[in-house]
């Protein structure tokens, strides 16, 4: 399962690059990554969604805006890991889960936050994400 950042341009290069690496099949039940539009945070809500800055990274998009050159693209909904983890099944099931990788431009904690108990269920073996100051 993946939780892809909701930005159009983005998603559409991920779910490519998913398909020519021959991971997003057409097999219902046997794609190694699944892709599901929506943010997390920590609490389920919807939430304005910024293009940070005036230049032209397309990955720099972000649930937190600062007000001076970011400009709001969109309103996404959230959810929390957790919710997301509980809804699956996941605490009963148990499924192995080998990587998590999380890189939400400076909404680390509020992720983090949203994701206590699936962090603590051991169900994750490596975690990789970027923190910025």
């Amino acid at each position: 399962m993946f939780l892809k950042r909701p930005n159009l341009q983005n998603t559409i290069r991920f779910c490519e690059s998913l398909s020519l690496n021959d991971w997003l099949r057409d097999d219902p039940g046997k794609d190694v990554v699944v892709p599901i539009s929506k943010g997390v945070g920590n609490k389920e809500e919807s939430r304005k969604f910024y293009a940070k800055g005036a230049g032209n990274n397309p990955g720099a998009f972000s649930f937190q805006g600062d007000g001076s050159h970011d400009t709001v693209v969109d309103t996404m909904e959230l959810t929390t890991l957790d919710s997301f983890a509980d809804r699956h099944g996941w605490f009963q099931s148990k499924p192995s889960i080998g990587l998590m990788k999380v890189d939400v431009e400076h909404f680390e904690l509020e992720v983090m936050e949203g994701a206590v108990r699936l962090l603590r269920s051991n169900l994750i073996k490596m975690i990789a994400m970027e923190l910025k100051r």
